[in-house]
């Protein structure tokens, strides 16, 4: 059964939660009568009191992503919608959120294509692929920089494949974290 019904501002479609911080994140979108636009927005709710604590807007939609271990939400404007709606040049941007303050911390550019984006805890990385342009954006997750040496991780083409699909390896450690 229903425990609580939670107005949001719009219409929800992507949903987070963060460890420790007692948030929900949902990404969502509402018609703008006046403009005629979308607006998009992530909405921050207490789960706690399931209330909303604030929603920061949003450029565009995107992909949504919760730090297992760290305080941060991570948004990626996506920039497919951009290159096919003929909306601008399909540059990719990484949204970084602290989950205590719900502020905005970066926005970090990514690659050509941005498409989606994934966490490596061990490593402390996310890790953002860039289909066309053919690259991945490695973050690191407590500075917001791109690692000094990405050490156990290699890049290249897919044997066989006519340049549209990227081969990622990680090196596994000695703790067995991740297997190539």
């Amino acid at each position: 059964s229903e425990t609580a019904r939670i107005q949001l501002p719009g219409y929800g479609f992507r949903i987070v939660f963060s460890r420790g911080a007692g948030r929900a994140y949902v990404m969502g979108w509402k018609y703008d009568s006046v403009t005629g636009q979308m607006a998009y927005g992530l909405t921050c709710i207490d789960t706690g009191t399931n209330s909303v604590i604030k929603t920061i807007p949003l450029p565009s939609w995107g992909h949504l992503l919760a730090h297992p271990s760290q305080e941060r939400v991570y948004f990626l404007k996506s920039s497919w919608y951009y290159y096919y709606g003929g909306l601008g040049p399909p540059a990719g941007e990484v949204w970084v959120i602290n989950t205590k303050t719900s502020q905005v911390e970066a926005k970090l550019p990514v690659g050509v294509g941005a498409d989606g984006l994934d966490v490596d805890p061990v490593r402390s990385l996310v890790v953002v692929a860039n289909p066309q342009d053919g690259t991945i954006t490695l973050i690191q997750d407590d500075d917001h920089t791109p690692p000094a040496s990405p050490a156990g991780v290699t890049v290249g083409d897919v044997p066989g494949d006519e340049g549209t699909a990227l081969a990622v390896s990680w090196a596994a450690n000695t703790e067995g974290d991740l297997k190539e």
